[in-house]
């Protein structure tokens, strides 16, 4: 989130309207997903992962056989603030609340369901990324607090863990992707916007793709 600030590809007005809702949502989602068993969660997340990265990959393929050429010296260049789509604010807290269900109930940081609303306003490519990036802070909070309250009580779960989150599986991840995310947001300012949908679409399709084949090998 830092490191997109500074390269100011974080949008604060829109995670104003988004962030009362996505809270509101977030919570909601963990309720809903505490009754759910684990291998439904997990074709839940699958269907999210095919529909956003075949999305993104048939749209950059449609700008390639089209032979759209890229915008020259400026990273925000494929698009102007008069092109971006002006919607009610009630229509943004709206998004706002399914993007926090949605995020809370696959267990991920909203950037996909973010970033993907804003390219469909027409927001450049690095600022949808990084306002997505922002927007993960506030829905990591609710949402990890909800599922350390909905799953306290909860029977047969390991040792270290607070509710329904494991920590010794959260410190390990923090200790790399701490400072990962920051040498990816500084990568991804140096990728065009073509380039930076195909890597992330090919990525979640080839996620997809394991997550499905585990349960046949």
């Amino acid at each position: 989130m830092v490191s997109h600030a500074k390269k100011k590809a974080v949008d604060r007005k829109i995670l104003l309207y988004l962030i009362p809702t996505v809270l509101l949502g977030t919570s909601l989602g963990a309720r809903f997903a505490g009754e759910l068993k684990s291998k439904e969660l997990k074709y839940v997340f699958i269907f999210f992962i095919f529909v956003f990265s075949i999305r993104m990959l048939t749209s950059s393929l449609k700008k390639k056989l089209k032979k759209v050429p890229e915008p020259a010296n400026n990273e925000f260049a494929d698009s102007h603030d008069s092109e971006i789509r002006k919607l009610p604010i009630l229509f943004h807290n709206f998004i706002g609340l399914l993007i926090g269900f949605s995020s809370a109930l696959v267990g991920v940081g909203g950037g996909v369901f973010t970033s993907t609303y804003m390219l469909a306003l027409r927001y450049p490519i690095h600022k949808a990324v990084g306002t997505s990036a922002a927007m993960g802070f506030p829905i990591a909070i609710a949402g990890s607090l909800s599922y350390m309250w909905i799953g306290w009580n909860h029977s047969a779960l390991p040792k270290f863990s607070l509710g329904f989150v494991y920590l010794p599986a959260v410190a390990g991840i923090v200790l790399t992707s701490f400072p990962f995310a920051y040498l990816g947001a500084k990568f991804a300012h140096s990728l065009s916007k073509d380039t930076m949908r195909f890597i992330f679409a090919s990525f979640l399709f080839i996620v997809g793709s394991l997550m499905v084949g585990s349960d046949f090998f």
